[in-house]
């Protein structure tokens, strides 16, 4: 396939447009990418570069008396966004053969083929990607950002698509600015008025399409033959962002200044590293034809700034050992409790504690259970394995299984003890996948139906084949842009009436993912459970539950006291001692029911 794509960028984003550009090259077999240089340097350097399949622009030649208009009343990066829409209705206006084309922000890097985007896309002819915000800042993010996001958009050539187009070019031109009025903000909150006003608008499911700071935590990152994967999607491209800052380069000294890009994660080796080793061969790349030029990078701190940046970490440090022992929040807590009296209960203060509340929601580690690695999955496991480590092949139900993951998690982690595995996956999609990703684990059983309270047929509903989110519910999650417009059905059995036919007596640990059905599935072990047969149940509340129409109290009475529940953090383990109605919270987290 032969992609049009377009983008501008001004010197400062120079060494980033050239490497988004490294990325096409290397990913697209053919394309052509067309360049508005936002100045002259920019144009005379890439002139000099003569740089494969691109079309460079200049602005003499794009600018219009509309145009100049507007330049007049904005700032620089407000002018770059309204060029944006201008710019991709310059090009299809003056190229009527052209079938279609994919605006790029310029600090977008590819890492795999965009061929699944315009698969996704079909015959539409608009596509535009949702930010995908942290289910706990989502409502807050989108109400100042905007439900979606300029990164990529694509504009098909035909009626529909072309009309979408001008519409808004023509309302970038007469408001686009850095403020947030009136249901406007820059260029991109007119992009949700696209579905309300034009047909054969698609909102991009795809997960690796525009990862992003903003979004990162929602996903599991994993690599699978040689390709970086975002929950079960490829990785296609990675937005930077403004927030991405790289020093000139250095052989012994850092790349990047302290951040979380330059922590140790599968994300800063696999995403983050090749970006700044192709920005460093696009900054030398510049250099050779203009010498000294430092654009896009950040001085390095000197030393009394380093120093400073010590003391400063140190300083967090010493106050974080103080909170864990519990002393700095009572004088915080009671400081809060004399200082808010004021303003409790009154609209000055509500910003305020909506702030706090979403900081508290995360301190908690609410929300924060859709990533097995960075949730605290992963040392429930630990904590559990530690349990059973006298047990002679303990046995392991992952139910709701999915494409593996979890359980490729439970085979590193319980390497030595030898497991009985069993996974259980009622998608086909999925559990064709979970078989090819599992193929290599020993002792492991797989199955393709789930667990419910008895044994019958039913619906499952995803957004699209395969899908994590995957429920016997069709969850309503147009909020997120999300629609569970697939149905298949699927066999639903009982965990009790499997491992009386299976001759199971014991399960050690019994993992629950099943977006909603988790408390049907422990009536369905009220057998094994009452019989003291299951040793660790370890279970999602969520969002899900909404629609399953469950409370966490369901869950406490079904378990207590036969059970502890605990919180999983990411380091540790939080008590349930008492059930309270604050426990309703219906934000994605993890618990762990210990048998006393």
């Amino acid at each position: 396939m032969h992609y049009e794509f377009c983008t501008l960028f001004d010197k400062n984003y120079l060494n980033r447009g050239l490497s988004l550009h490294a990325s096409l090259l290397e990913h697209c077999a053919s394309f052509r990418l067309w360049i508005l240089c936002m100045d002259d340097d920019t144009y005379d350097i890439l002139e000099k570069m003569k740089l494969d399949k691109v079309r460079l622009v200049k602005m003499e030649e794009f600018e219009d008396k509309n145009l100049l208009t507007a330049k007049a009343n904005r700032d620089h990066g407000e002018y770059c966004w309204t060029c944006a829409s201008n710019f991709i209705y310059y090009i299809l206006k003056n190229n009527p053969e052209m079938q279609m084309i994919a605006y790029l922000d310029s600090d977008l890097f590819f890492y795999s083929s965009p061929d699944p985007i315009y698969q996704e896309l079909g015959q539409n002819s608009i596509m535009i990607i949702p930010h995908r915000f942290l289910p706990h800042e989502h409502q807050q993010q989108a109400e100042k950002n905007g439900i979606y996001n300029v990164g990529m958009i694509i504009f098909r050539n035909d009626e529909n698509g072309f009309a979408c187009l001008d519409w808004w070019r023509q309302q970038c031109l007469k408001w686009c600015y850095r403020v947030s009025e009136s249901g406007k903000l820059g260029d991109q909150k007119y992009l949700e008025k696209f579905s309300r006003l034009f047909k054969n608008v698609y909102v991009l499911q795809h997960k690796g399409a525009n990862l992003a700071p903003w979004n990162i935590k929602n996903y599991v990152i994993s690599r699978q033959n040689n390709q970086t994967f975002i929950d079960d999607d490829i990785l296609i491209f990675y937005h930077f962002f403004s927030d991405f800052k790289i020093y000139l380069p250095s052989r012994w000294l850092p790349a990047i200044p302290p951040s979380h890009y330059s922590k140790r994660s599968t994300a800063r080796t696999y995403i983050y590293l090749p970006y700044i080793k192709t920005m460093n061969e696009s900054l030398k790349k510049i250099r050779e034809f203009w010498p000294g030029f430092n654009g896009g990078t950040i001085s390095r701190l000197t030393i009394f700034k380093y120093i400073k940046h010590k003391i400063a970490d140190l300083f967090r440090r010493i106050i974080k050992k103080i909170i864990s022992q519990n002393i700095l929040s009572k004088i915080i807590i009671k400081t809060l409790k004399i200082s808010t009296q004021p303003i409790r209960g009154k609209n000055i203060g509500q910003n305020f504690f909506i702030n706090l509340y979403h900081l508290s929601l995360i301190g908690m580690n609410i929300g924060q259970g859709s990533d097995p690695t960075n949730s605290g999955e992963v040392y429930a496991i630990k904590y559990i394995k530690e349990k059973v480590k006298n047990d002679k092949k303990p046995i392991i139900f992952d139910v709701g299984a999915n494409i593996g993951k979890y359980t490729l998690l439970l085979d590193k982690f319980f390497d030595k003890e030898k497991p009985e595995i069993f996974s259980f996956e009622p998608s086909k999609k999925s559990f064709q996948d979970l078989k090819i990703n599992t193929r290599e684990i020993k002792n492991l059983k797989i199955f393709n139906f789930g667990f419910g309270e008895k044994e019958y047929k039913t619906s499952l509903f995803a957004e699209k084949a395969g899908s994590s989110l995957s429920s016997l519910y069709k969850r309503k999650l147009d909020h997120f842009d999300i629609q569970m417009k697939i149905e298949e059905t699927v066999e639903i059995k009982s965990i009790d009436d499997f491992c009386l036919k299976n001759n199971i007596n014991h399960i050690n640990f019994l993992k629950l993912d099943a977006k909603g059905n988790e408390l049907k599935i422990l009536k369905g072990a009220k057998k094994m459970i009452d019989s003291e047969k299951v040793d660790f149940i370890q279970f999602e509340f969520g969002g899900c539950n909404i629609e399953s129409k469950t409370n966490f109290q369901d869950f406490y009475y079904l378990l207590n006291p036969r059970y502890q529940i605990y919180r999983i953090l990411k380091n540790g383990l939080f008590p349930i001692k008492k059930y309270r109605e604050t426990n309703e919270i219906f934000l994605t987290t993890n618990y762990l029911a210990v048998k006393r």
